[in-house]
């Protein structure tokens, strides 16, 4: 009944999870390479760590490891570090810069103070940019594990071989002898991981590292790590609890995702990827197609194939069902995009929420796929690959090169050691054309490979269509009916003794093709450019007792309406927690991934909006929330590296707007450690040295973000940013144009390039370029305002005014460009009550504009209404108390209405910021004349005359002074 409930609920209120088969570009690159370390840090001592090939220095935390190419610097204080190569204890002087070499330290300066034996190293091989997969399948693991009976630690150490175990025991009192009376000590700990990893206890080596972890909280590689052991422990336990783990009969899982629409309003939307998806999978549910049962197919399209969506899919569909002999289809159609990162083009599949200025962390790196064929699916016999994504249009300002998209590919899938067969839509300089055509709206390669496997290819005796076959069959199809334009390209060899189908039944419905295909590619047609009163845990109790069906519903609901983080009123959680009493634990498990999968997508959202960078400016609050989302789908998911690299870096941002800059900085170096390949934290770190006046670590970071992200506008335009900073104009300038001709739909952009022009008095290049940011968003006020202070500039008034005037009509909340137009007014004749108004409307708008504050308050002071002027003056003195001008000019007044003791206290306030400056000592005289107090004014002018810089100034106290004497006769 529970199961039946399951199906009902999830088919109303689910994202169907579902995983990908991305088969995008991905060119010279293959997966990442692991290598021991050269070095382990075990004292900082606040050096700096640059990477090899990195601009950017960043902290040298306790615990991270040093590769080949790395360079180490010491400041005031020694380091100590663990040396791998000679395995010895080494202690850097102050002063020292170190490269490390691949088998050895060089010192360009300085020297090693100290150096002692050490015991080891014990470093497992790592990656030094291991891909973003690692997300959730350690905890998905297990938890398959946990519903097929993991064993205890104790029965796991009682299974392996007597031999095994007595050299196990050997190197944990090894170990025990490293931590000298300290157990916890993390060298130990290092020790007795690699002795349980040796053994084939993967659970017990990644606890060991947690230990470590603790005393090591900023060494990035330990989550890394301990995130592989755990993944690696699930499919352990996996093979114990079921050793045989081979089905009755074969089995097949089937991953389709299709993608016809997508957020981003740059990418261009295809027609019928989506309709190829949804009725791929229902040929392959009917007795023709194979009779797949509906459990083993997942369905991703459009709005559910997210990102995250598509991950989690991956982790709950493949990795953790997949048995011996299990034949897995994927099938995917969407864009596909191939993206020059760090010297190399890489190949990503585009995903519905993907933003085309950074696919690096908002699309399907082709990397997390070819390790999932070659190291993630060891239990799976045979893939059958079928790749849809080399289509026309752009995705954003990358216009898709079909010969890199389809080469790539090919080469991405190649190679892996499972028996596979694909076959890709189209051959180099192709792309994939669709049509109505095609049985009322497919892909012509998705078409006909449907035709193909509902019995229109080539048959054996036996009713079997072998590789050969169906290549054969859909590549002739597809080339008669494109006019050779699209001829599908096979990875690996198709073979006569290789079976993909096995035609039994009547023929499934597939639409008939009804002639020659009349439009170009698929997406020609319509391109787009540019709190309960009770505690959680109670609640959850008594939540036990209700009908599970009506516990999903209400599961649902909440994850339907928003409510997910675990403080809000009836969250998800509190009906996960008590599903978990009532349903099996593969049931819960897929439960918590819908809530986990909700919970990644809404703080996606946070990141994507800041990829828009000035287009779209993001509070605290938004990062807050972020930090909030990927922190809830930590508790699902705790040694996801993934969400903790962007839970830390929204963390890093809600410091860096509350100013806590060193915070800020520390979290944002940790995000880079735990995600190097993420432009968005370098880009944030560049933001953290901007506000700090550090811009030559300003511009390293921000070129790293570049290199990371090449076609993604904003870091440009914070690097220019910092460039012009450092006076270097030029360079900004040329900046700003790269970052336009990516983004050439985002406003800031030119408006920003327009200020720059304007500092550099190249005025006429600046009202091109605030044009044309109005060209882009008409309503633009600040470019109006801009606009208006170029035309004012050069005496064009009325040009001036009517610039001002649109300014504020595009928005009333544009203080500048009132005050600006209030300035213009106040110098013309009979306008100044016009100019006051405007003023006025300022203060009244914004207590806290000190600058229309003082100019309405000199405009009443010269306009002789003195009291109104006072009122200002003492308005803005108490908003800037530091502000020694508007307490001179409240002195002067506070003199001029006979009240001489209030003068005294602003010259006061005033001189003490400047105690030699004439003008204020004079300022200060006046008032103890007018004070009665002769002989303080005396001093204060015999000092007044003593500070003057020249004797145009002498000359204007002295005459201050006899003024002043006069009027008081």
């Amino acid at each position: 009944m529970i199961r039946t409930v399951l199906r009902r609920v999830r088919a109303k209120y689910s994202h169907r999870a579902s995983i990908v088969l991305v088969a995008c570009a991905h060119i010279g690159a293959g997966m990442a390479q692991q290598e021991i370390g050269q070095a382990l840090i075990l004292a900082g001592g606040g050096a700096r760590l640059t990477r090899a090939g990195s601009e950017l220095d960043v902290a040298a935390r306790d615990g991270e490891v040093v590769f080949a190419g790395d360079f180490l610097r010491t400041g005031t204080t020694a380091a100590i570090i663990l040396s791998c190569a000679s395995n010895t204890r080494q202690t850097l002087g102050p002063g020292t810069d170190a490269l490390f070499e691949r088998s050895s330290m060089k010192l360009r300066s300085g020297k090693v103070t100290a150096q002692q034996p050490a015991p080891g190293c014990f470093l497992p091989p790592l990656a030094r940019t291991p891909t973003s997969q690692q997300h959730a399948g350690a905890a998905l693991a297990q938890e398959a594990a946990a519903g097929l009976g993991g064993r205890s630690r104790e029965a796991r150490l009682a299974r392996i071989p007597a031999t095994q175990r007595t050299r196990l025991e050997a190197d944990l009192t090894q170990a025990g002898e490293i931590a000298r009376g300290n157990p916890d000590d993390p060298l130990s700990r290092l020790a007795r991981a690699a002795a349980f990893e040796r053994a084939g206890l993967s659970a017990e080596s990644a606890e060991e590292l947690r230990i470590a972890f603790k005393i090591w909280t900023g060494a990035t590689w330990l989550p890394k790590r301990i995130y592989s052991l755990m993944e690696k422990a699930g499919r352990e336990a996996v093979v114990r609890a079921d050793p045989e783990r081979v089905p009755s009969a074969e089995r097949t899982l089937v991953l389709l995702v299709g993608i016809s629409e997508f957020r981003d309003a740059r990418i261009a939307p295809l027609q019928f990827a989506h309709k190829d998806a949804i009725d791929f999978a229902g040929l392959l549910e009917s007795e023709r197609g194979g009779g797949v049962p509906a459990r083993n197919i997942e369905l991703l399209t459009n709005k559910d194939a997210t990102r995250q969506g598509i991950r989690n899919a991956i982790e709950t569909h493949l990795k953790a069902q997949a048995r011996v002999g299990d034949t897995v289809i994927l099938f995917i159609a969407s864009h596909g995009a191939a993206v020059p990162v760090k010297g190399r083009n890489r190949g990503f599949v585009v995903t519905w929420d993907s933003d085309p200025e950074d696919l690096a962390e908002t699309g399907i790196p082709m990397e997390d796929i070819r390790k999932l064929f070659e190291s993630e699916l060891p239990l799976v016999k045979r893939l059958i690959l079928y790749v849809d994504v080399c289509h026309a249009g752009h995705v954003g300002q990358v216009v898709p090169r079909a010969d890199l998209i389809n080469n790539a590919a090919a080469g991405s899938l190649a190679n892996t050691d499972v028996e596979m067969f694909g076959m890709l839509a189209a051959q180099k300089n192709q792309v994939a054309i669709e049509g109505i055509n095609f049985g009322g709206g497919h892909g012509a390669f998705s078409y006909f490979l449907m035709r193909a496997l509902n019995g229109d290819a080539r048959q054996n005796s036996g009713g079997m269509i072998s590789t050969q076959a169906l290549f054969e069959y859909v590549s002739e199809q597809v080339k008669a009916a494109t006019a050779n334009r699209q001829s599908p390209k096979a990875v690996g060899d198709p073979d006569e003794a290789l079976f993909v189908a096995r035609i039994v039944g009547a023929p499934a419905a597939v639409g008939e093709y009804t002639g020659p295909v009349q439009v170009a590619t698929r997406s020609g047609l319509a391109r787009i450019e540019n709190s309960s009163p009770e505690s959680p845990a109670r609640e959850a109790r008594r939540l036990q007792n209700q009908d599970a069906g009506e516990l999903l519903r209400l599961f649902s609901d909440a994850i339907e309406q928003g409510r997910i983080l675990p403080g809000d009123t009836e969250s998800a959680f509190l009906y996960l927690e008590a599903l978990r009493a009532r349903l099996k634990q593969t049931d819960y498990a897929a439960e918590a991934n819908r809530l986990r999968t909700a919970l990644e997508d809404r703080g996606q959202q946070v990141l994507l909006t800041y990829l828009a960078g000035e287009a779209s400016p993001q509070r605290r609050d938004d990062f807050y929330r972020g930090l909030a989302y990927f922190e809830a789908a930590q508790l699902l998911t705790p040694d996801a590296v993934d969400l903790e690299s962007r839970r830390i870096f929204c963390e890093g941002r809600v410091a860096l707007f509350d100013k806590e800059y060193v915070r800020a900085e520390g979290l944002l170096e940790q995000a880079v450690g735990l995600d190097p390949e993420g432009a968005y934290a370098y880009n944030a770190l560049g933001i953290a040295a901007l506000e700090r006046a550090s811009y030559d670590r300003a511009a390293a970071a921000f070129h790293e973000a570049v290199k990371r992200a090449p076609l993604w506008a904003y870091p440009r335009h914070n690097l220019a940013l910092a460039q012009v900073e450092k006076g270097a104009y030029g360079e900004a300038v040329s900046t700003y144009q790269g970052a336009i001709a990516l983004a050439p739909g985002a406003a800031y952009l030119p408006y920003n390039l327009g200020l720059l022009f304007q500092k550099m008095n190249r005025g006429r290049e600046a009202a091109r370029q605030y044009r044309r940011t109005l060209e882009i968003e008409p309503a633009n006020a600040a470019a109006w305002n801009a606009l208006g202070s170029l035309a004012a500039s050069t005496g064009k008034r009325d040009e001036a005014e009517q610039n001002y005037r649109r300014a504020i009509a595009a928005d009333a909340g544009l203080l500048a460009a009132r005050y600006n137009l209030a300035l213009l007014l106040d110098s013309a004749p009979r306008r100044a009550a016009e100019a006051a108004a405007l003023l006025r409307e300022n203060v009244g708008r914004d207590p806290h504009d000190l600058a229309s504050r003082l100019v309405l308050a000199r405009h009443l002071a010269a306009s002789g209404d003195q009291m109104e002027a006072i009122v200002q003056y003492e308005a803005a003195v108490s908003e800037r108390p530091e502000y020694p001008a508007a307490r001179a000019a409240l002195a002067a007044l506070y003199i001029e209405a006979g009240r001489a003791p209030e003068a005294i206290v602003q010259a006061q306030a005033a001189l003490a910021g400047q105690p030699k400056n004439a003008d204020l000592l004079d300022l200060g005289a006046r008032a103890y004349y007018a004070a009665d107090r002769r002989a303080e004014a005396d001093e204060a002018w015999r000092c007044a005359l003593q500070e003057s810089p020249d004797g145009a100034t002498k000359k204007r106290i002295r005459k201050s002074m006899e003024k002043t004497k006069l009027a008081r006769k």
